[in-house]
Parts: C-alpha cells; sequence; structure tokens
C-alpha cells in the first residue's frame, strides 16, 4: 500500500523540479532534483538553532510546510525506504534496523545487509529514473547498496560512517554539475548519532554541512550547480 506521506514527497519534488527548470533555462535544458537526509532531524531543530544562515536562506526562498504524517516505525531503514518506493514498511518489508524473518529461516536483516531477497524488488525513486533514461548517483541512502529488480544506482557507494560530510557533498556535487547527473541522493547520519549520545537537546553540535546546496560555495562550479537543482530536505 502507499504511503501518504510520500505523496507529498512526490509533489514537492514535481514542484522543484519544475521550479529548477525554469530557473536553470539559461544555462541547462535539464533539470536537477537532490533529495536531502539528515537523520533524526527534529522538527524543531531550525528555530532552537542559532546561526545556521544556509538553512534560513532555504525557508526564506524555499517551499515549507507546518508538519508531515510519518510513518511507523520511525526508524532509519524503515523511513528512508518509504521515503524512496512510495510504500508502507509492511509492504516494502523493511520493517525495522534489524530483524529475522523465522517463516524463511533466512540470515539476519542488519543494517549492512546487502542481500537482494530482503528488499523484495519494489522500485525506487532511483530504479524508476534509470528506466527512463536518466542517471542517478546515491551517496549513503538506505537500499542503494543492494541490487534492487537487478540494478544499482549508477553511482553508489558502500555506508562507511568514517566517511567526512565534506567528502561526500563534493562528490556528489561533482555528479551533478561536471557529470551531468539528473536525480542525487545523499544521507547524513547526523545529527542522530548525536541525539543517541547526548539525547534530543544536543542539538547545539548541529552542522551546516549541506551547505553547498543551500548557498554555500566553496568553487566555482557549486553557484552553477545551486542555479541547476531544486533541493528536498
Amino acid at each position: 500500500m502507499a504511503c501518504p506521506c510520500i505523496k507529498t514527497i512526490m509533489a514537492l519534488l514535481l514542484v522543484m523540479w519544475m521550479a529548477s527548470s525554469v530557473k536553470s533555462a539559461p544555462m541547462s535544458s535539464k533539470p536537477k532534483v537532490i533529495l536531502v537526509s539528515m537523520d533524526g532531524f527534529r522538527h524543531d531543530y531550525l528555530t532552537k538553532v542559532n546561526n545556521t544562515p544556509n538553512f534560513d536562506m532555504m525557508l526564506r526562498e524555499g517551499v515549507t510546510m507546518p508538519w508531515i504524517r510519518n510513518t511507523f516505525t520511525t526508524l532509519t531503514f524503515p523511513c528512508h525506504f518509504t521515503m524512496v518506493t512510495g510504500l508502507f514498511e509492511e509492504s516494502h518489508g523493511i520493517v525495522a534496523n534489524n530483524m529475522y524473518d523465522s517463516k524463511t529461516d533466512r540470515n539476519r536483516f542488519r543494517m549492512s545487509t546487502t542481500d537482494e531477497d530482503w528488499w523484495t524488488g519494489h522500485e525506487t525513486i532511483w530504479t524508476s529514473a534509470q528506466k527512463a533514461g536518466l542517471k542517478a548517483g546515491v551517496y549513503f541512502w538506505v537500499g542503494s547498496a543492494s541490487k534492487i529488480q537487478g540494478t544499482r544506482p549508477e553511482r553508489w557507494f558502500p555506508f562507511d560512517g568514517r566517511v567526512p560530510f565534506e567528502d561526500r557533498v563534493d562528490t556528489l556535487v561533482k555528479w551533478m554539475s561536471e557529470d551531468d547527473f539528473d536525480l542525487g541522493l545523499i544521507y547524513f547520519n547526523e545529527p542522530d548519532h548525536t541525539g543517541h549520545v547526548s539525547g534530543p537537546e544536543g542539538h547545539a553540535t548541529l552542522k551546516e554541512d549541506v551547505a553547498f546546496l543551500l548557498g554555500g560555495s566553496r568553487q566555482e562550479g557549486y553557484r552553477t550547480f545551486r542555479n541547476e537543482a531544486g533541493v528536498l530536505l
């Protein structure tokens, strides 16, 4: 069964895709879309944390919504796979971060599991994009290291939490600008990790590592990239 929250996400993707197409017309005939996850980002962090100019700019210039209906259970793997398949967790099969299927006596599912059988072949947004002839790159999103319907994203990496956020950012920007990718997904394991260690009020360490998407530019290519891509956070 399809999840109601994914309808909102897909609608925003469509709006951003159209908007980025208009904005980028002088430079590119192809709109680009980026889906960003900052795991464990509580709804009130942006109002509680100071000195976040890039997030503030996104709030001013973008589109926000006061609330969203989440899926249950609210765990990293189930929620992230729902976002890219549009299915409730009982339909796509990833119902927890760790689990065991007693009916088939399969090995226990862990967050490092890439066995294709666990992912049940449900189509993801990057699979749909590639079927449509578009180029898709995924940096650490749930499910991207596994074959789904016999294929993986054109670019992907197995999860490694030691990779600095800045390196993830640089790589995604290269895919989208120099390599002309149409769809990019990127996952940050913060502020979730800090929240588990310090509690929900540990948001004081919140970093703006997605600054390149929201206005920061360490390289000239970032400015061109920002004009061509719609960002969904």
